[in-house]
């Protein structure tokens, strides 16, 4: 059996391209992780172009509550490493 834990992200129009594949990423977020990346790499567990943000317990763990926390930060995070990309 075989789980596919990645989605396509709720306001994909949002999202930029990766510039080698033209797919915009899979998402996957849960209390203790958040992750985007497209199809490029070397399997379904190696992702050539991959970024991370502050999971919520995480966060929570370290500021005693989730006043300021952010959940747009992975998109950020994303977009801002496509531009880095294509510059």
């Amino acid at each position: 059996m075989s789980f596919d834990f990645y989605k396509d992200p709720n306001n994909q129009d949002e999202w930029l391209e990766c510039p080698e594949c033209g797919l915009k990423p899979r998402v996957w977020e849960f209390d203790n992780g958040r992750f985007a990346h497209c199809v490029c790499g070397e399997n379904r567990y190696e992702h050539k172009h991959e970024v991370r943000a502050k999971a919520i317990g995480d966060y929570v763990r370290e500021t005693g509550g989730i006043t300021g926390y952010n959940g747009d930060d992975l998109r950020k995070n994303w977009n801002a490493y496509i531009k880095k990309l294509t510059k």
